[in-house]
């Protein structure tokens, strides 16, 4: 009778261990906010295959529309901007041990911002990273002169005016209607959307960095920005054969293992 007894026991502590364990699909611990491009229409666009591929990973992911989506372009400040990542991580934290900001081109801009102003995520994936306001100042042209016009603004008590801005989007030119100090908030080289200024204040995190050879963004990238930030042994520089808009296509997978890897 023990013995019979015994045999049942095994079983029932063998379904109970079965019902226990993670089902397929279970949360994986890490959760993403997928920060996308100037101009972008989430979940199209270049992050598309990464978000397909980190939701495989059943990693808890959010993709926000931005104040620089096509649907938005370009609404309120670089802060307000932040905010609005800062509610999302904030949703992130009640379900997820790690968060992780994955951000293509301007959304890998605002995701390095953020990360050195806030100081709240465990790490960064850096995509085709671009919107470099010192460039603009260096090589002269229409979006300078807007720089130049805003700034002039602001110092005069009149960043409240509304006036249309000059920008670029891989070399296609663009107009933005919005306040002076709003416009200066995204395009002032001494301001928070500066990538190489705000490397350095990033904690030490893991930050994977991804560029196509074909982005015109290589030949800045590394220098100005991935080799100033802090040095973290996790931290991983990838060349990939694309361009701005394909990178994060061609390293989905890299991109994926590495952010299931934060586990």
């Amino acid at each position: 009778m023990s013995s019979t007894l015994s045999r049942r026991q095994a079983l029932a502590l063998a379904l109970a261990a079965g019902l226990a364990a993670p089902a397929a699909g279970a949360a994986s611990g890490v959760g993403a906010v997928l920060l996308h491009g100037k101009g972008g229409r989430p979940p199209r666009g270049p992050l598309r295959a990464v978000s397909e591929g980190l939701r495989t990973a059943w990693v808890d992911l959010r993709e926000p529309t931005l104040p620089w989506a096509e649907s938005r372009y370009i609404e309120g400040t670089w802060n307000d901007a932040l905010g609005e990542i800062g509610a999302e991580v904030a949703a992130l934290r009640r379900g997820s041990a790690k968060v992780v900001l994955v951000g293509q081109s301007l959304g890998a801009c605002a995701a390095l911002s953020y990360a050195a102003r806030r100081r709240d995520v465990d790490a960064l994936c850096l995509v085709s990273p671009g919107h470099l306001p010192s460039r603009w100042i260096s090589k002269g042209g229409a979006v300078r002169d807007s720089i130049e016009e805003a700034r002039a603004l602001v110092a005069s008590g009149k960043g409240a005016e509304v006036r249309g801005f000059n920008d670029e989007n891989q070399g296609k030119s663009l107009t933005v209607r919005m306040r002076a100090d709003a416009y200066l908030s995204y395009f002032d080289p001494e301001g928070d959307a500066e990538m190489p200024r705000m490397a350095p204040l990033v904690s030490n995190i893991p930050v994977l960095y991804v560029v196509g050879t074909g982005d015109p963004g290589l030949a800045w990238g590394k220098p100005s920005v991935f080799d100033r930030l802090p040095a973290n042994p996790r931290s991983r520089y990838v060349e990939v054969s694309g361009d701005h808009f394909s990178a994060g296509s061609a390293a989905s997978d890299t991109i994926v293992g590495w952010v299931k890897g934060l586990a």
